[in-house]
């Protein structure tokens, strides 16, 4: 079993990996990055990721999983068991169950649980009493902490439960370059703007979450970081 690691993966992933090892005795082989510095420099030269320039895809996952796959198994008995299911998403509800590796002819990929449905899984697991990742108790998905895909519910979620890693992501959108990336409605102010607004007016449970954009300042200017989407919105 492989694990590729981002850099800027919820910490309680690594502690999940580390109990299913336990539970089947496996080794888990964790390939890919070991910190966030590829993250940042890529936020300083391309922006931060948005709907339209998912940069980060290939500079945290495709290229380095790539790089390691053909290392490893680049021959023709080679097949990858990919744990990707229709249900996760539009896009993946017309993937296929088997096939080629695209630019790795050599190796061939299968997807074994790509029909299961959410609660096909959890009663799977509840059948060998294995326990889920506790992510899922808030999250329909889960990935790297900062992903530019959060949708404004999981932004808040973010922020009323792993509150240190949804200011570290507020970090993170000060490195990002001075370029257009904050007029993209999904990211930056904009994001910003939206989160704040919908906390004010959701239930009373979330409005003692809520932070501005003055409190975001404060932050940052305490940490020496200067934001790059201070700039008036268009």
């Amino acid at each position: 079993m492989v694990f590729h690691d981002t850099g800027i993966e919820f910490p309680i992933t690594h502690d999940y990996l580390k109990y299913i090892e336990d539970v089947f005795k496996i080794k888990i082989t964790i390939t890919g990055l070991t910190d966030d510095k590829a993250y940042i420099e890529g936020l300083k030269k391309n922006s931060m990721p948005y709907q339209r320039n998912l940069w980060c895809n290939g500079v945290l996952k495709l290229n380095h999983w790539k790089k390691y796959i053909k290392e490893k198994f680049d021959c023709p008995n080679s097949v990858e068991l990919l744990g990707m299911r229709k249900q996760e998403s539009l896009r993946r509800s017309d993937y296929t169950d088997r096939g080629i590796l695209k630019d790795m002819s050599s190796i061939h990929f299968a997807l074994p649980i790509l029909e299961e449905t959410e609660e096909m899984m959890k009663k799977n697991f509840r059948k060998e009493k294995i326990r889920l990742l506790p992510l899922y108790r808030h999250f329909e998905r889960t990935g790297c902490y900062p992903c530019p895909n959060h949708n404004l519910s999981e932004w808040k979620t973010l922020r009323v439960f792993y509150p240190e890693l949804y200011c570290q992501s507020m970090v993170y959108f000060s490195y990002a370059a001075e370029v257009e990336w904050y007029k993209d409605k999904y990211i930056g102010r904009d994001l910003l703007h939206a989160i704040r607004d919908d906390i004010d007016i959701c239930e009373a449970r979330f409005k003692e979450f809520a932070i501005t954009e003055e409190d975001l300042y404060k932050y940052l200017k305490s940490k020496n970081i200067k934001f790059g989407g201070q700039k008036k919105r268009v």
